[in-house]
């Protein structure tokens, strides 16, 4: 018996097949199926890439807000000297250093915990004072705003290797 290959992966796949069962390739398909589903891989693979470019800058923005939360509790803690504000602050700044760095390795669970832990300060901050909601919004916007797309985009990558495990 003669051994085939995908003309997409490589993958080896029997004679009778209609579609590669490893990237979905229309084996049987015709020019124009074919140049479909090439399309579609290169669109995907380059949702892929920038996907994993804002996963990134989610990372970043994670250790960011974690490292701000660090200086701004050293700080409360050289005016005021209040220890359980300082632990509190430390607690915020390592939680969101951490999601940053989980965020790499599960990019949907620990960018929406980021997202929610800081929509969640930000919540309690204006219950707390009102008066800040207005102070740094365009920062909070820039923050969430990256938050957000790369949340949408690791879920768009999880799909689309779902759909396609040869991507």
């Amino acid at each position: 018996m003669e051994i085939l290959y995908c003309e997409n992966c490589n993958a080896e796949v029997s004679p009778v097949e209609v579609h590669c069962e490893r990237c979905g390739f229309p084996l049987a398909g015709t020019e124009k199926e074919k140049a479909i589903f090439i399309g579609r891989q290169t669109v995907d693979q380059s949702t892929l890439s920038e996907a994993s470019q804002y996963q990134k800058r989610s990372s970043i923005i994670l250790y960011i807000v974690g490292g701000l939360q660090i200086f701004a509790g050293i700080l409360s803690y050289m005016n005021n000297e209040f220890m359980l504000e300082l632990l509190i602050y430390l607690f915020i700044g390592l939680a969101f250093i951490v999601f940053g760095i989980l965020a790499r390795k599960k990019p949907v669970l620990f960018i929406g915990l980021g997202l929610s832990f800081l929509l969640g300060l930000y919540i309690m901050d204006v219950i707390y004072d009102p008066s800040t909601l207005g102070r740094g919004i365009i920062w909070k916007m820039i923050l969430v705003g990256t938050l957000v797309y790369g949340l949408i985009s690791s879920i768009k990558e999880r799909n689309i290797r779902k759909r396609n495990r040869s991507l």
